[in-house]
């Protein structure tokens, strides 16, 4: 029987590739000369540059930015020097992974860390950039990658500064840096199909994951429409309503506005790049998962794109997760074989947090007893 492991990560709890090492630990423990595939899965948010680095899209290069919290910190891009082209993952300078859950709070954090590592690439020589945007801390727009990218901010009172998500509203001019950045090519990936702002905005979808309390969300919602308004006014990019403008806490939206970037499906781009469609139909079984499980699971993320194809080539297709909201009628109308729910084995979700490896290595170890059941 030949297993394929494809993952993603399972966000403040461990990486694609530690899930997938887990779970192999687990189903070679139980039956040693078991056959296994493993594909560990970013759609552009954490594990992004692991991932690409494994598939040698590029060097991986590392640059002394900061954090969202504007703290020193180390994070790295790829660049590939004969194609002029960089691979950069907002979750490396501006990721939530690296605050404290304490320390996440949307209104003061910044997308500094994240321009910087596009500076770099840009003076390397890069022309072509491909951007995730997925597991980001932020909510400004973008605000903060396009100062680092030149761009300059001013006040009502002609002040120059760097807006974050509280004082947005603040914004009363934007002015293009000494970069020509329109020539650039930029794609940008999110399966994210929220718009800039209103309820079906960044804010209000992604805010208080983010740390933003529920009484400052409609005044940083404000904030982001009017950014949008500067936008159109003096960058004359009218983004505002694109689908995945919203993502990344407006990322998408600035992307768009300030490097001029397309969007494109992280799913999509991932399926294509690692050749999952040929890993599951030389499957028997399939092994997918994410952090968290619920209908947000299936409107176009990776986990998604997994059970799709599972469906497509017949494979049966097994979930792990830390937490599943999915009741059962819902997972086998899906097609899903079962769930594993690392939450359902412990007392706390802290437990189940620190408990993760552990719990996906048993997984492992009790599907080989199951076999295809």
């Amino acid at each position: 029987m030949r297993w394929l492991i494809c993952p993603d990560s399972f966000k403040d709890a461990a990486t694609a590739t530690e899930i997938c090492e887990a779970i192999a630990r687990g189903m070679r423990f139980a039956e040693p000369g078991v056959s296994i595939a493993t594909v560990p899965l970013s759609d552009g948010g954490e594990g992004f540059i692991d991932m690409g680095e494994a598939l040698g899209w590029g060097l991986r290069i590392s640059v002394d930015v900061c954090d969202a919290l504007q703290r020193p910190l180390k994070a790295s891009y790829l660049y590939n020097a004969d194609l002029a082209k960089a691979w950069i993952g907002i979750a490396e300078a501006s990721g939530i992974q690296e605050l404290k859950p304490g320390e996440r709070d949307g209104r003061i954090t910044t997308s500094l860390g994240s321009g910087r590592l596009i500076a770099d690439a840009l003076d390397r020589g890069a022309h072509t950039l491909v951007i995730g945007l997925g597991g980001s801390a932020v909510n400004d727009g973008g605000c903060g990658m396009a100062k680092a990218l030149g761009y300059r901010f001013y006040d009502k009172k002609g002040d120059p500064f760097l807006p974050t998500g509280k004082d947005l509203d603040q914004i009363d001019r934007i002015e293009p840096g000494p970069r020509d950045l329109s020539t650039l090519d930029v794609t940008v990936l999110s399966d994210v199909q929220h718009v800039l702002a209103g309820p079906e905005g960044a804010t209000f979808n992604f805010g208080p994951q983010k740390g933003i309390p529920p009484e400052a969300l409609a005044h940083i919602d404000a904030g982001m429409a009017h950014l949008a308004r500067v936008w159109k006014r003096d960058l004359h990019r009218d983004v505002a309503n694109t689908p995945g403008a919203g993502a990344a806490g407006g990322m998408g939206g600035g992307c768009m506005a300030f490097l001029h970037a397309r969007p494109a499906s992280g799913t999509q781009m991932t399926i294509e790049w690692t050749g999952l469609e040929r890993a599951v139909m030389m499957a028997d079984a399939v092994v997918t998962g994410e952090g968290k499980l619920d209908e947000t699971s299936f409107r176009g993320k990776l986990i998604s794109g997994v059970l799709d194809l599972c469906r497509r080539h017949d494979t049966p297709c097994y979930i792990v997760c830390r937490i599943n909201q999915l009741k059962e009628e819902r997972w086998k109308d899906l097609g899903i074989g079962d769930i594993w729910a690392i939450c359902e084995q412990y007392d706390s979700e802290d437990q189940a947090m620190e408990a993760t490896l552990e719990s996906c290595e048993d997984f492992g170890k009790e599907r080989m007893s199951r076999k295809y059941d």
